[in-house]
């Protein structure tokens, strides 16, 4: 059996066909018959859609194809409108936006709508039936699963139309607060309630109650990784003042198993005395910029770029030898725009590695990324100078364009936190002389309300409130909640000036 395709309504199973052939009609729930399925046929591949949307999706038979490796499952999104509350208490996770229904994005919340994956992986995570409509059991699972390297993604190639709404009926408050209780803790499911608008104490104690889930068993169905003789990559470094740890950087990356073909330093500042003259076994271009500025710097080496992937340095990181051909060797196996490495300082013992796996956040300090994409993506949003969060930005913005974003930390990067120099130096703020300062950060702010849905505006918001009471003093509360929504205006207001400054 290479195709086992249930037919859904809702909740409810409706039939299963076997490569294609209708068997007969089965009469229990969504859930429990896919995770029947998944035991029957762990050899094959195991398909769901839900029958009112049939003439809207391409047909099954294409969809294995579209699999990139054998730990991804393929579906066909709208997720995030079923469980939009989820947004108050993981306010920092690219997963839970809209992706553009024209680009895979990648999001554990795996629709009910249309899916596929292969039988040994449902069955390696373990899809669990019982007290789960079919959404939140598949949302259940791919929230415990792409912590152990499963790779959901939503996928257009399953549609040939848009959802309806009628498919994608909102989670029961219930539900909402059993998948908090186990993906972030029972102290997030009282958040939530504080936050929620649909929520119920009665929907949080159950949910609060629900026990722990077994632990995914996907060490047997990783990709294997291919060898990556005669791959090319460029690396791009911005630089500023630190000429003694460049050259050291320099010397890493001559090192490398698979040696970079192009390195892209750019110095803000003045130009690194004697660098040129390295004989280095890669060809290695200086840029100089007038004005410093890390994303300015970033974005002036991107044109520079010759190779398919760029890796993003910091210019102070020690890289030990099979750090590029791992971070290529992933990527390609597992179809990744980004794989992010593992980035330590000199205190820390770097931690047991784990597999590859899908990450939230996105570092230009220590990735390696798709040269194109970066490009169509806009680079980094100078708007973000002399502040922090273009990292975590620019990666909402390459998932967004289509990017799977990998975490990988079989080959870690040491940080050395120079104390002096660096690519960032300080920038006259506009705000610096406001008579409430802005608080939490304009930038923040900007790249946030940027991207965020207002169920995650708001869990921030209330998140960043709760934290600085928690440091006040009771009896000073009164006084703190006037200035934390007064700091929060004026936050606000130069959020908005950013926003309407050229980029």
């Amino acid at each position: 059996m290479s195709l086992l395709l249930l037919r859904t309504e809702g909740d409810r199973a409706v039939s299963v066909a076997v490569d294609g052939r209708e068997e007969e009609p089965v009469h229990r729930r969504a859930a429990r018959e896919l995770a029947r399925l998944a035991d029957l046929a762990p050899g094959g591949h195991v398909a769901w859609m839900d029958r009112r949307i049939e003439r809207r999706l391409n047909a099954p038979a294409a969809w294995p194809a579209l699999l990139r490796h054998g730990l991804e499952v393929l579906h066909a999104g709208g997720g995030s409108r079923m469980a939009r509350s989820l947004g108050l208490v993981d306010f920092d996770s690219p997963w839970l936006l809209d992706g553009w229904q024209n680009r895979r994005f990648d999001t554990w919340l795996i629709s009910p709508a249309a899916g596929i994956a292969r039988g040994a992986v449902l069955q390696g995570v373990g899809l669990e039936p019982h007290g789960w409509g079919f959404a939140a059991a598949l949302f259940d699972l791919g929230r415990r699963g792409i912590r152990h390297g499963l790779c959901p993604v939503s996928d257009p190639g399953l549609l040939r139309e848009s959802l309806p709404e009628e498919v994608l009926r909102p989670l029961r408050p219930v539900e909402i607060a059993r998948l908090i209780r186990r993906g972030y803790g029972r102290r997030w499911v009282a958040f939530w309630l504080a936050g929620a608008r649909r929520g119920s104490p009665f929907a949080a104690l159950r949910g609060g109650l629900a026990p722990e889930a077994p632990e995914p068993d996907l060490d047997t169905l990783r990709p294997v990784l291919p060898d990556m003789t005669g791959e090319g990559v460029d690396v791009l470094v911005p630089t500023f003042g630190r000429p003694g740890h460049l050259q050291v950087l320099l010397d890493d990356l001559a090192a490398q198993t698979l040696r970079p073909r192009r390195v892209v330093v750019v110095e803000q500042g003045e130009p690194a005395p004697g660098l040129a003259a390295g004989n280095w076994p890669f060809e290695l271009r200086l840029l100089r910029l007038p004005r410093p500025g890390a994303c300015r710097a970033r974005n002036a080496g991107l044109a520079e770029l010759r190779s398919e992937r760029v890796l993003l340095l910091d210019d102070d990181v020690r890289l030990r030898p099979r750090l590029i051909e791992r971070l290529v060797a992933v990527a390609r196996g597992y179809g990744a725009e980004v794989v992010n490495a593992r980035v330590h300082l000199p205190h820390q013992e770097p931690s047991d590695p784990g597999p590859p796996r899908p990450w939230p956040s996105f570092s230009s300090g220590a990735a390696l990324a798709s040269t194109a994409l970066l490009r169509e993506a806009g680079g980094f949003d100078e708007r973000l100078e002399g502040g922090y969060g273009e990292d975590w930005e620019m990666g909402v913005r390459l998932r967004l364009h289509g990017a799977a974003v990998l975490y990988d930390a079989a080959e870690p990067i040491l940080h050395l936190k120079a104390p002096a120099g660096g690519f960032r130096t300080g920038l006259p703020l506009p705000w610096e002389l406001d008579a409430v300062p802005p608080r939490p950060s304009p930038f923040v702010l900007y790249a946030r309300r940027k991207h965020l849905t207002p169920e995650m505006m708001r869990g921030y918001r209330l998140y960043h409130g709760a934290k600085r009471l928690g440091a006040t003093p009771f009896w000073r509360w009164p006084v703190e909640l006037r200035r934390l929504s007064h700091q929060w205006e004026r936050s606000e207001h130069w959020a908005g000036r950013l926003a309407e400054e050229a980029p």
